[in-house]
């Protein structure tokens, strides 16, 4: 099998190099690196980084076509169908095998569509806690939020001075290449081709480090970044659609990015409580808990009955239709085989 993996950067070229060289020694032969107008280093790098002939890069200039698909992005998603399995992330995950290499995956015999399960890094004092090296050997030092709180959304707007760190992430995708006719924004999930009934489940075997905070200079700068988006298209940020990055907007625009980032790092003794409560743990622990019995549609029917991943499309809906959100999540779940 051929893996591809499309990589979303933008102003993270401290990270980004280390998710690339990641991809390339769990066995992903062909990176599609697709830049938001990045304005570090992020294009120098990747110039040089081109010559190794594993690496395309494309600028998302949101050139739509009548479809709503970005023209670069269309360009990209052709390219990754070179391969057989495509996995989407950001340059600010980096993707963990149980195994060490997406060959050895026992979830892709029998699935089409594995929704991948998102991790927050934790972040200590020095920056987040994991090693050089994201070896096997090495995953008993990658420490992570393992149990992230339910219903984030709502729990933050009750209770503000949690720290962000700790929340839900929806998962991302690793697909067959033929399955996929469109992507879903933050690559979150996608839209299936037709051609025939397509079979999801959650990986059990793979996860992505996420590692939002390394550093307050590069939160600052991200934070810029996500105010200057939000100034330019506020309807883009409206009801639950990427209200963190509407979060850490308002945060720059009050001059309190520094008390954001301070609030997301633990010391030694707040790691050790939640260590005892089992919300951090080693991606190691993570990975050897039993797999569970329920049958992939299942355990899949299980993941979407949360509202998160489902708020992104609900928001998008409802500015087109010019619906006003009543801010209540229903979900009508045991009425049908897939939830709506």
């Amino acid at each position: 099998m051929k893996f591809a993996a499309l990589l979303g950067t933008k102003d993270e070229v401290d990270i980004l190099p280390r998710a690339i060289e990641q991809l390339r020694y769990i066995g992903v032969e062909l990176i599609i690196v697709m830049d938001v107008a990045s304005t570090d280093d992020t294009l120098a790098y990747l110039a040089k980084a081109e010559a190794a002939g594993d690496i395309w890069v494309f600028q998302d200039n949101f050139d739509e076509t009548p479809d709503g698909t970005g023209r670069e992005v269309k360009a990209a998603l052709a390219r990754a169908s070179e391969a057989e399995w495509v996995l989407f992330l950001d340059s600010d995950e980096i993707a963990l095998p149980r195994h060490g290499t997406l060959h050895d995956l026992e979830d892709l015999d029998g699935h089409d569509i594995l929704a991948v399960p998102r991790y927050n890094v934790v972040l200590g004092p020095e920056g987040p806690l994991m090693p050089t090296g994201m070896t096997p050997a090495q995953y008993d030092d990658v420490l992570i939020y393992a149990q992230p709180i339910p219903d984030f959304y709502h729990h933050m707007r009750r209770e503000p001075l949690t720290p962000w760190i700790r929340g839900v992430l929806e998962p991302k995708t690793l697909v067959r290449s033929e399955a996929v006719a469109a992507m879903h924004p933050g690559d979150h999930d996608i839209d299936a081709t037709k051609v025939k009934p397509w079979r999801r489940a959650v990986a059990h075997d793979l996860m992505l480090a996420h590692v939002p905070f390394r550093d307050l200079e590069r939160f600052e700068m991200r934070s810029a970044n996500y105010l200057a988006e939000v100034d330019a298209d506020p309807e883009a940020f409206s009801g639950w659609t990427a209200w963190q990055w509407r979060r850490f907007a308002d945060m720059m625009r009050e001059g309190r990015t520094a008390e954001e980032y301070d609030r997301q790092v633990i010391d030694a003794d707040e790691m050790a409580a939640l260590r005892d409560q089992r919300v951090v743990r080693s991606v190691a622990e993570v990975f050897a808990e039993p797999i569970t019995s329920a049958s992939g549609d299942e355990e899949w029917m299980s993941m979407a009955a949360r509202a998160e991943p489902w708020l992104t499309a609900t928001s998008m809906v409802s500015r087109r239709e010019r619906i006003q959100p009543g801010g209540k999540l229903e979900h009508l779940s045991g009425r049908g085989r897939y939830p709506a």
